[in-house]
């Protein structure tokens, strides 16, 4: 076997994420279909504070960040985006963004400009996680909303799925090994087309104010910049020198392993959404 050579999928990989995927996409597609904005809201608030405390677990004991202020700042983030909409998440990161600065330059009193980085750090983590996911409670407020944010899940996991399994079986071709070993250009190449018809479909069924070829645009964007959002929290982890952001999820590690895709790919959705139907 060469070194471009991707091994056949793992029956017990397999079945680890399958057993975790079924239920936890059963209950998401539920949320989505039923559930009020506010309860989406909540959801994506509880989901947000594990992903900071996954953040801030794969950081220590590398860099020291304020565990209570960033739980603070995101709970915050996400009760201003539940009860003010696009404005008061807009707000929130405002003064959350100042919190921390007078936080770490009031309160922990740095030395040196290199005592900084743990300012830049915590607004990083602030920026990926709770700022960037709270706009999946903004595309569900949309009209169509429902649909809109099925879309976006639908594409991700189908880009997902359709790389993963792509990558195993034809992936020769290694994207970024020095910073996932396993993705294959092969893997990409199959979940954007995944990524692309699934939209396609899905737009021409099911949603008025997009057509299927702009369904297919949106789609294949989504795939990409899923990927690119998989690659970063790639490479966080490797910086950190850890496997998984956390263990949450058996087959699949922590949280933010499941939703890396979401978090640089939500927000660019939902403006392109609000743009779209205005």
């Amino acid at each position: 076997m060469t070194v471009f050579e991707m091994p056949a999928p793992d029956k017990k990989e397999l079945d680890d994420r399958v057993k975790t995927a079924v239920p936890v996409a059963l209950l998401l597609i539920g949320i989505m279909l039923y559930a009020p904005v506010f309860v989406v809201g909540i959801v994506v608030l509880l989901l947000t504070l594990v992903g900071i405390y996954e953040f801030d677990g794969m950081l220590e004991p590398k860099v020291r960040l304020s565990l209570l202020v960033m739980m603070g700042s995101t709970f915050f983030m996400g009760g201003a985006t539940i009860l003010g909409g696009m404005t008061g998440l807009t707000a929130a990161l405002v003064f959350v963004s100042l919190g921390l600065f007078f936080y770490y330059l009031l309160f922990r009193t740095p030395h040196n400009i290199s005592d900084l980085q743990v300012l830049g750090i915590s607004l990083f983590g602030i920026l990926w996680i709770p700022w960037s996911f709270n706009h999946l409670t903004l595309i569900r407020g949309l009209p169509e909303g429902t649909a809109f944010l099925f879309l976006l899940v639908l594409s991700i996991w189908m880009s997902d799925m359709a790389a993963y399994f792509g990558g195993k079986s034809f992936g020769r071709i290694l994207l970024a090994p020095t910073v996932s070993p396993k993705k294959t250009i092969e893997g990409s190449i199959c979940g954007a087309a995944a990524g692309s018809i699934i939209a396609a479909l899905f737009s021409y069924f099911f949603i008025e104010s997009l057509s299927w070829v702009t369904g297919s645009l949106v789609g294949l964007g989504v795939s990409f910049l899923g990927q690119v959002g998989d690659l970063l929290e790639s490479k966080i982890k490797r910086l950190c020198e850890v496997k998984d952001s956390g263990s949450i999820f058996p087959g699949h590690g922590g949280m933010l392993d499941r939703v890396d895709g979401f978090l640089t790919t939500t927000p660019v959705y939902f403006y392109l959404m609000f743009w779209i139907i205005q």
